[in-house]
């Protein structure tokens, strides 16, 4: 007996293609508003146009190529893309202070875009052969994102190292590992938070996790009725000791930062600190979003976005143009779209007839909500300012081009989740 996946087109979702086309209409009309009186961005459009039958292509080529083939290509994609955030550490083009591009025919290639589908593939290729229930099964996972992870950083490209980040821990999420471990294993995260906040709360908390360590561990020791001390035992230890050096080292990292991170962090909690410097496009953005009202100025007419009041507004900052000349109603049209997408994603995955398909649309579907979440939360200000583009909408042509390669893998995935068996 042999299983061979075919493809039905009538299992093409339509509804998350319509989507994307939508949301991809609407960002090219926000790029021209927002940069058709700017002198240093005018060509900015006619690029992301040029990017655009490469990216139809990405999709076309993934929504024919066979998902399942990615388990055997996932390690050579990886391998090909640290290959490429090695060469942008020594040989790459650089703007506004970072390090991010290599630069073919004019054209700058981002290879930490391209991350992140590399770390999504080769994390289900892993997750769906490997049983994920123990601390020593995340070792390989943990090397997977690290690696890129550190090189991305070092760029330096904080957001995106954070949505490796986000990407890694919900696919270890949706994995056979269990909650408490996965509790556990963020508990640095809360360690690292608290500090931050107060001493006083880092210590009160430190102090309940090893009365809750010490009590899970006789609670085990109990029920076997043995008290004796074994390796597998030493996770009681790394855990109490990871959530110290997670708080030691927090504070330690602050220098680590490049000065303009640090001043996106400050302005982040005191906004009025430096209105004209740090905190100028934040400030601006949310004047933007606020004159929009309820119906918006009109499409072209924002008084911020054509008056140029906030530099570089078609990339990270594209929402308030949305938000400007369409207003309150133009920019939940957007979300509802992005809602779609997001449960089009999910319902994919629910339909997939394997782990290693549903792990890629997990995976996809936790990048879209991790910068569609963060863009629109720096924006208004809820979160501090990271260079992350919002899915489909800003200017830039490589995530894009991996955006569309991405929604090319969830249409493959939907066009194979049925299984013709012959004897």
């Amino acid at each position: 007996m042999f299983i061979r996946r075919s493809i039905k087109f009538k299992n093409f979702d339509f509804i998350l293609f319509f989507t994307t086309i939508l949301l991809l209409g609407i960002g090219l009309l926000s790029i021209y508003s927002s940069t058709k009186t700017k002198v240093f961005s005018q060509n900015d459009f006619y690029k992301q146009l040029i990017f655009l039958p490469p990216a139809f292509l990405a999709f076309f080529l993934a929504t024919i190529f066979d998902y399942t083939k990615f388990k055997y290509l996932s390690k050579y994609i990886y391998a090909f893309n640290i290959l490429l955030l090695l060469i942008v550490m020594f040989v790459g083009s650089s703007a506004y202070g970072a390090q991010r591009w290599i630069g073919i025919g004019g054209i700058g290639i981002q290879p930490s875009e391209i991350a992140k589908i590399s770390l999504i593939l080769i994390l289900a290729n892993y997750i769906s052969q490997n049983k994920i229930r123990k601390i020593t099964n995340l070792i390989p996972i943990l090397i997977y994102f690290f690696i890129p992870a550190i090189l991305i950083f070092k760029q330096p490209d904080l957001g995106t190292t954070l949505c490796l980040l986000a990407i890694t821990m919900g696919m270890i999420f949706i994995s056979d590992f269990s909650i408490v471990n996965f509790t556990a294993l963020i508990t640095p995260l809360f360690s690292a938070i608290l500090i931050l906040i107060s001493k006083l709360l880092w210590i009160i908390y430190l102090s309940i996790l090893l009365i809750l360590i010490a009590h899970f561990y006789l609670q085990k020791k109990n029920l076997a009725n043995k008290l004796t001390f074994k390796l597998e035992d030493f996770k009681y230890i790394i855990l109490f000791v990871s959530n110290i050096v997670s708080g030691v080292l927090i504070p330690l990292s602050w220098d680590l930062l490049k000065e303009y991170q640090k001043n996106r962090i400050k302005v982040f909690l005191n906004p009025e600190l430096d209105p004209l410097g740090a905190g100028y496009h934040v400030s601006q953005s949310q004047i933007a979003i606020g004159s929009g009202g309820l119906y918006g100025k009109g499409l072209f007419n924002g008084t911020q976005t054509q008056l140029n009041f906030i530099p570089f507004q078609h990339t990270d900052f594209i929402f308030c143009t949305i938000s400007e000349e369409l207003g309150f109603i133009g920019s939940i049209f957007i979300l509802f779209l992005f809602l779609i997408i997001i449960f089009r994603t999910l319902y994919i995955a629910s339909l997939s007839k394997d782990f290693f398909g549903r792990n890629i649309a997990v995976g996809i579907a936790i990048m879209f909500i991790f910068h569609i979440f963060v863009n629109i939360g720096m924006v208004t200000g809820i979160l501090p300012a990271k260079g992350l583009p919002l899915p489909l909408m800003s200017y830039g042509g490589t995530f894009l081009v991996i955006t569309m390669f991405c929604i090319g893998i969830l249409e493959s995935i939907a066009l194979r989740r049925e299984k013709s068996i012959f004897y």
